[in-house]
């Protein structure tokens, strides 16, 4: 019930007792009265007693109706809350998603680049292997190129006391000796005074076994033409042979090692116009060759 109803109803019932009271005059005994009054009273205390009652009834609604406001007020603030919270978990979710996608093509990526470095890490692998057998083989044929050059050398300084020019070119060393000195003129027989030397050269082979040597004769332009050397050709050809059988057949080196050629007066070492000059073009070359070589014709030509 409202509060404005319950005051009415106290104004009225006041109201009824009191024209009652003067309605009645002088019939209505002063007994009856009070009993009337005190009826009414009591109704009075009762209709107050019910207006405290709501009047706190109503308080208590107030204040009740004030905390829900309020619990509706947060719950609402709460909701928009859940709302925006929920926005963002999508969010992280839809961002997460990505990091994932993200991820994977990382980690493919990651796998290939090791398998690239993998392979990579074996051909560096490969290439410091045949690197470090390149430097292995580099320094042996360094050392190698050390001791013929050595030997070389060696050679030279043993052959300074005889009447031979030595030369040496990429490994190969060539002794050269005149024709005056080995055959009288248009013969290839060895005379008595080259044989120290060929003898001194002999010793020289057989000390490097391991040595291939060629053996090559040489004239000047001046032409030949006998029964036995019909040209230059034969007479080049028959001295470098001639040198070749005293070395196998005389000294008992392998014939395996030599091989012999003979060129002409088609390889001169300088000018046939003078004198010297065919002097000098006459002659017969022992080529020693680096040892392990296989020796091709064209190659020393």
């Amino acid at each position: 019930m409202k509060m404005g109803q319950i005051k009415s109803q106290v104004f009225f019932a006041l109201a009824l007792v009191v024209v009652l009271f003067l309605s009645s005059g002088c019939v209505v005994s002063k007994k009856q009265m009070l009993k009337e009054v005190n009826s009414r009273d009591l109704q009075i205390h009762e209709l107050r007693t019910r207006i405290a009652d709501l009047s706190e009834e109503l308080y208590e609604a107030t204040s009740k109706l004030k905390r829900l406001t309020e619990k509706e007020r947060e719950l609402e603030k709460l909701l928009k809350e859940k709302t925006e919270w929920q926005e963002a978990k999508e969010g992280l979710m839809k961002e997460m998603g990505l990091l994932k996608e993200e991820k994977n093509n990382l980690e493919k990526r990651i796998s290939e680049l090791e398998n690239q470095i993998s392979g990579k890490e074996a051909k560096i692998k490969s290439l410091e292997e045949n690197l470090a057998k390149i430097e292995k083989s580099g320094r042996e044929a360094q050392e190698a190129v050390d001791k013929l050059k050595a030997e070389n050398d060696k050679i030279a300084k043993d052959l300074a006391d005889f009447q031979v020019s030595v030369k040496e070119e990429k490994g190969k060393l060539t002794i050269t000796m005149l024709d005056k000195i080995l055959f009288d003129s248009g013969k290839a027989d060895i005379k008595k005074e080259a044989l120290p030397t060929l003898d001194k050269l002999a010793k020289i082979l057989k000390e490097h076994s391991d040595r291939e040597v060629l053996i090559e004769g040489h004239t000047d332009t001046v032409p030949i033409s006998t029964p036995l050397f019909p040209s230059n050709w034969e007479l080049s050809t028959r001295r470098a042979t001639t040198v070749l059988q005293y070395f196998v057949r005389d000294q008992k080196i392998s014939p395996k090692r030599f091989s012999a050629a003979g060129y002409g007066e088609y390889k001169p070492v300088t000018t046939n116009s003078t004198v010297e000059g065919r002097s000098n073009n006459r002659r017969v070359e022992i080529i020693l060759l680096p040892p392990n070589l296989v020796w091709e014709k064209e190659k020393f030509q």
